[in-house]
């Protein structure tokens, strides 16, 4: 199995560099660890971003389809301002 797995930079004739992908021979069991690894970076990325509020835009999106069906959405600028005047709006601290 041949998966391109970097770039090679190569010196042009006429004195300019220029980038070229090269190709590597993965044995089947490699080319599953990796896709294995990738897999679970992915969901690793996707827990962060719920965990710090990174994807709300697009949870916001999704809701707005599901239970909305024709609303308009924000614009993901107001959505976060929107979202930042209803935190910080009143008192925010406990005495």
């Amino acid at each position: 199995m041949n998966t391109n797995v970097g770039w090679d930079l190569s010196h042009h004739p006429q004195g300019r560099w220029r980038a070229q992908s090269f190709s590597l021979a993965l044995t089947p069991s490699v080319s599953r660890l990796l896709a294995s690894v990738q897999e679970c970076a992915s969901r690793a990325w996707s827990f962060l971003r719920q965990l710090t509020g990174d994807d709300a835009y697009e949870a916001y999106l999704e809701h707005l389809r599901h239970d909305h069906a024709g609303a308009t959405p924000l614009p993901r600028g107001d959505y976060f301002r929107q979202r930042l005047d209803q935190r910080w709006r009143g008192v925010t601290r406990c005495c």
